[in-house]
């Protein structure tokens, strides 16, 4: 984690900072150009994801709606 920390530091998409409730931790925050990334990120995911759905027929598209909250609900029982 530290070397992940290190990279996304001298890419300039997160920064450091004392915890001052605790000597021991750090914290880390992203910097405006970090959020930039991430929001082009999501972008491009999403453009992808919608060229996909735009290739599938309407039976096709209907199944992933439904679909979707159960895989979602199985995301969020995984983070428990």
């Amino acid at each position: 984690m530290t070397q992940l920390i290190t990279r996304l530091e001298k890419s300039g998409l997160v920064r450091r900072a004392p915890d001052s409730s605790d000597g021991r931790r750090v914290l880390v925050e992203s910097t405006a150009l970090g959020r930039d990334v991430i929001g082009q990120r999501r972008g491009q995911r999403s453009e992808a994801l919608q060229q996909l759905l735009d290739q599938m027929s309407e039976a096709e598209r209907d199944a992933v709606m439904v679909a979707l909250p159960a895989l979602a609900q199985a995301i969020r029982d995984s983070n428990r």
